[in-house]
């Protein structure tokens, strides 16, 4: 199953990325208006990054959405 994570500079992302990364699920894309979360959060799960949603969703199987503040 291949997974878009978004809003991944919310506090509990990294626990969720390991929960579906030990369930077998693939981390496909991640997005966060903060550049340097997404950044961090694709090194760290080796999944590619995504600049718009909907660029984010596409191939998705399942997105895992949390919350951000927004600037």
């Amino acid at each position: 199953m291949k997974l878009a994570f978004l809003g991944v500079s919310h506090w509990h992302s990294t626990m969720h990325a390991k929960a579906a990364l030990a369930a077998g699920a693939e981390i496909a894309m991640a997005w966060d208006p903060s550049a340097e979360a997404v950044r961090l959060f694709a090194d760290k799960f080796g999944c590619a990054v995504a600049s718009r949603l909907d660029q984010a969703l596409a191939g998705a199987d399942l997105a895992v959405v949390m919350g951000v503040r927004s600037k």
